[in-house]
């Protein structure tokens, strides 16, 4: 399966999670924007983050998105394949 990013809305915030064949994965949360949750309201495959386009339209989401790819390398190295080790 391939690495998906899902959210959950929170009170005043939003959970990021990794979602792929080896389970699911918290990667951060933030304050809650309405832009933010709205574009990952349904989840987004990593693929379609890395490729996004739109970045002057909304500094939040830019802000997140440059983000996404950092924790998601993170949980890959040091939760998945050291969990795996151990």
């Amino acid at each position: 399966m391939k690495n998906r990013v899902i959210v959950e809305k929170g009170e005043n915030q939003i959970r990021f999670y990794l979602k792929n064949g080896y389970g699911t994965f918290w990667l951060f949360s933030q304050p809650f924007s309405k832009g933010v949750y709205e574009w990952f309201r349904d989840g987004r495959a990593e693929q379609e983050i890395l490729n996004f386009s739109k970045w002057t339209r909304n500094k939040r989401l830019n802000d997140t998105i440059e983000r996404i790819p950092r924790q998601i390398r993170y949980v890959m190295k040091y939760v998945i394949e050291d969990g795996m080790a151990a």
